[in-house]
């Protein structure tokens, strides 16, 4: 029983640390008390900072960004200040906490299996909405301010009992959709560990978790959550599968599309054509504030006002805009180095006993990936990926083999 409670007390921490941000008690939001939490957590156990290359760059990066919105004006706007410590500052503590408090193996597969727990709901969630239960929306509502934003554009739908099909509103129980996309494709790794196991058990355990994971990208209707979690397949097929378990992959997709061929199932935005004229009209707009005094030491507000009134949807150009240009250097620097490192842990230890860093090193390749079309990324601190790379390096640390990487 007493297992059973702490399980259930780490999946809110969970939930709340990375979905908390909409949730609010006055004027602090539950991600804000998770992380005041964690900070007293991390000083209570005397715990320090440990700091690999990506995470130094990450810290001067900060130390750049809050310079640029002081020089422009910005420090003490309201999207600023929820950025830098709503965002970046509870990345940093989760930084700090998870380097203390996950020193065993046993405490790593503990986090792994909250993780897949939260992920299984959120899918169940998201398929309720999708054919649009109003329980479901209710949820949604309840646990995020952003799912009453979404819920009152979308309430003519909402009173149909129409599904969510070419509507890219199913949230789960991130409080978002793109954020709802995000969590399904960069955890489909993680969901999916036991496709790294030797046994055939196990392979037939990831491979359904996989075909989830597809199912919740279809009903968020985010094509790079889609194409995302497709990319991760074909590289773990290549990557590890043996032999003996491609067949019961290939079957399981057979089945899974031969379902959707013989019910004559729409794939609502996935069989769109997309002209991608948004997209032109964020580089076109960019391509002027480039040559405009605001590219030096950038100034999201302003740029807003003056250009359009659209963040780009671009890690990179995300943080020249935010930040400005240095900025913009430190994230070009920090998305590849975590990358390198993520790839070097893959490759180290793909044929190794233990296989724990490589499925962080997979969420963190996939969240870089993902942020190269929206408009989250490492420039706006994202615990979704801090906390998957401060597991992976956890889990490398706790490998029996030494690896030298720093």
């Amino acid at each position: 029983m007493k297992g059973i409670l702490a399980c259930i007390g780490y999946l809110i921490v969970l939930y709340l640390f990375l979905f908390g941000s909409q949730m609010h008690l006055g004027p602090i939001s539950a991600r804000n008390l998770m992380t005041f939490l964690f900070f007293l957590y991390f000083i209570w156990r005397g715990g320090k900072l440990q700091m690999d290359l990506s995470v130094k760059v990450y810290l001067i990066f900060l130390f750049i960004y809050l310079v640029s919105n002081i020089i422009n004006g910005e420090f003490f706007s309201i999207d600023f200040l929820r950025v830098f410590l709503g965002n970046h500052f509870a990345c940093v503590i989760a930084i700090m906490v998870l380097s203390t408090w996950v020193n065993t193996s046993s405490k790593l597969i503990r986090i792994i299996k909250i993780i897949v727990t939260l992920y299984i709901i959120n899918i169940l969630l998201s398929a309720f909405q999708f054919y649009n239960s109003e329980w479901a929306w209710l949820i949604a509502i309840a646990l995020s301010e952003h799912a009453v934003v979404h819920s009152n554009i979308s309430s003519d739908f909402i009173d149909s009992g129409e599904t969510a099909l070419n509507r890219s509103i199913v949230m789960g129980i991130t409080g978002f959709v793109v954020t709802n996309g995000y969590f399904i494709a960069v955890f489909c790794s993680v969901v999916s560990y036991k496709i790294w196991d030797k046994y055939l058990k196990g392979h037939i355990v990831a491979i359904i978790m996989i075909m989830i994971a597809l199912y919740g990208a279809f009903l968020t209707q985010q094509r790079m959550a889609m194409f995302s979690v497709i990319l991760l397949v074909v590289f773990i097929v290549i990557m590890k599968m043996k032999l003996k378990s491609i067949p019961v992959f290939v079957a399981l997709f057979f089945i899974f599309y031969s379902f959707l061929i013989l019910n004559e199932v729409d794939l609502g935005r996935f069989t769109e054509e997309s002209d991608n004229s948004d997209r032109f009209k964020l580089f076109e707009t960019f391509s002027v504030f480039v040559d405009s005094p605001l590219a030096l030491f950038g100034g999201l507000n302003q740029y807003l006002q003056h250009y359009g009134g659209r963040v780009q949807h671009n890690v990179f150009l995300g943080a020249w805009v935010g930040g400005g240009f240095f900025s913009m250097v430190l994230i070009v620097i920090l998305f590849f180095s975590t990358c390198i490192k993520s790839l070097f842990l893959i490759f180290k230890f793909y044929n190794n006993i233990n296989f724990y860093p490589i499925i962080f090193a997979l969420a963190c390749l996939v969240f870089n990936f993902y942020s190269l079309t929206h408009s989250s990324g490492l420039h706006t601190g994202e615990p979704l990926f801090w906390i998957s790379y401060s597991l992976m390096n956890r889990a490398r640390s706790l490998c029996i083999p030494t690896v030298q990487y720093k």
